[in-house]
C-alpha cells in the first residue's frame, strides 16, 4: 500500500535552507576572489604616487592669466613643471612608501598615509582603491592616534618607548615621572 509521504512523516526542507546553502556558497567565492585580488603594497604606492603627481601639476603646473607677451614664458614653465613631476616620480614614490602603513585583513587592506599634517585612509579591494577625505593630524593626539592605527613613530630611545606605553595604558603614576 502506497501512503503519501506527508503523511508518514517526511516533509520537504524548508525553502530557506536551500537559499542558505546557496549564500554560505556565494560568501565563500566572493571571500576567496577578494583574498587573491587584494591588491598589494607596491601597487598602493603607485596609486598614491600617481595621485601625488596629479595634484601636484594641477596645483602647481598651471598656467595663470597673465599679459599677453609673457604667454610663451608661462608655457615654457608649465611644461618645465611637468618634466620635474615626471622626473621625480620615484621620489614620490618613496615618500607614498615612507609616509604609509598597511593593514592587511586578508580580505581587504586598509592603507594609512601621513602626509602634509593630513591623514588620508585608503581600503584596498579587488584589485581597487577607495580613498576617503583627509582628516588633519592633532599634534596633541598623535601619538595615539598612531598607535590606534598601528603605526609607530620613530622613538628617541627604547626609553621613551617605554614610558609612552605606560603612559598611554595608564600604568605610569605622578610617582613614577
Amino acid at each position: 500500500m502506497l501512503q503519501d509521504k506527508n503523511k508518514n512523516g517526511y516533509s520537504k526542507a524548508p525553502l530557506f535552507w536551500g537559499l542558505s546553502k546557496a549564500g554560505a556558497i556565494a560568501l565563500t567565492v566572493a571571500a576567496t576572489v577578494m583574498g587573491f585580488t587584494n591588491p598589494p603594497r607596491d601597487e598602493y604606492v603607485n596609486y598614491a604616487s600617481n595621485k601625488l603627481a596629479s595634484e601636484i601639476k594641477e596645483s602647481v603646473c598651471k598656467e595663470s592669466k597673465v599679459p599677453d607677451f609673457l604667454s610663451d614664458f608661462t608655457g615654457d614653465l608649465v611644461k618645465s613643471c611637468e618634466k620635474l613631476v615626471k622626473s621625480q616620480r620615484t621620489t614620490i614614490k618613496e615618500l607614498m612608501d615612507n609616509a604609509t602603513q598597511r593593514q592587511n585583513l586578508i580580505l581587504f587592506s586598509v592603507y594609512t598615509t601621513e602626509f602634509q599634517g593630513n591623514r588620508y585612509q585608503t581600503i584596498g579591494a579587488v584589485g581597487n582603491f577607495l580613498t576617503f577625505p583627509p582628516h588633519k593630524i592633532d599634534k596633541n593626539q598623535e601619538s595615539v592616534g598612531a598607535i590606534s592605527f598601528g603605526m609607530l613613530r620613530k622613538r628617541e630611545s627604547p626609553v621613551q618607548e617605554s614610558v609612552e606605553r605606560k603612559v598611554l595604558f595608564g600604568q605610569l603614576s605622578k610617582n613614577n615621572i
